[in-house]
């Protein structure tokens, strides 16, 4: 794919993606699929070049979208995932953009700097809010603040572990060591 035919693709996938955000509640918030719907409508055999992105997108719409639970949707009322909001989906196309991974040090540590800079803007909200607050909101801002914590000790922890040397294999498998 050229860079301009990725860029007609873009918008053509952006325009179908705004569409069905609109649309939203015009679409059922479960799918009135049944196992196996899906697999039976998709071809047998992938396709022998690239396919179009007009073609793709044409699949996405008549033989993927409609199995989809609409998370999104209004009326449901179960799991929210992060990536849900507009904005969250421009944040994953500039991740995806960029092609930094994030799974080596080098890589990683920008990452994780990023990271800490958000956790450390969450954290000063909820010390505001625990400042500002009855005592029962003041507990639950101390729990954010406090899981705050425990994910910027993870990515520490996560990273000290891919820095550490591996120990021996334990039954065929290696494990990394982790201190913390």
């Amino acid at each position: 794919m050229t860079p301009e035919e990725f860029r007609a693709a873009a918008h053509e996938m952006i325009d179908w993606l705004v569409d069905r955000r609109v649309a939203i509640e015009d679409r059922p918030v479960r799918p009135p699929v049944e196992p196996g719907d899906i697999r039976r409508a998709l071809p047998t055999q992938p396709p022998q070049g690239g396919d179009l992105a007009s073609d793709l997108i044409a699949d996405l719409e008549s033989i993927i979208a409609p199995g989809i639970t609409e998370v999104q949707h209004p009326m449901h009322f179960g799991w929210f995932p992060s990536n849900a909001s507009l904005s969250s989906i421009l944040g994953d196309f500039a991740s995806s953009g960029l092609a930094s991974l994030g799974i080596s040090v080098g890589g990683a540590a920008k990452s994780v700097e990023v990271a800490n800079c958000l956790f450390d803007e969450i954290d000063a909200e909820m010390q505001q809010l625990a400042a500002h607050t009855d005592e029962t909101v003041a507990a639950n801002a101390g729990h954010v603040a406090h899981a705050v914590q425990a994910a910027r000790d993870a990515t520490a922890h996560i990273l000290a572990a891919a820095n550490e040397p591996r120990r021996p294999a334990v039954n065929g498998v290696n494990y990394l060591m982790l201190l913390g």
